[in-house]
């Protein structure tokens, strides 16, 4: 997949889609503990998130709803 985007996009890098994801979902108000799940970047170190905190499937589909991946106004 890399070597593709690499191709198509020779500018960029596919890990850009992961801040592009992220600034996007922060935008629109998602938590942001649930946006380290979603892209990877629990830290284990911090026991709230990795033993405490627990996101129900229904939730995290409720919250990715927030997103309008093709926003008209971007500003």
């Amino acid at each position: 997949m890399s070597n593709v985007f690499k191709r198509d996009f020779p500018a960029h890098h596919l890990y850009d889609l992961r801040h592009t994801f992220t600034t996007y979902c922060q935008k629109a108000g998602i938590p942001k503990a649930l946006v380290d799940v979603w892209t990877g970047h629990v830290n284990r170190s911090d026991m709230t998130s990795s033993v405490y905190t627990h996101f129900s499937e229904e939730f995290q589909l409720e919250e990715i709803k927030k997103l309008r991946f093709f926003p008209e106004n971007d500003g």
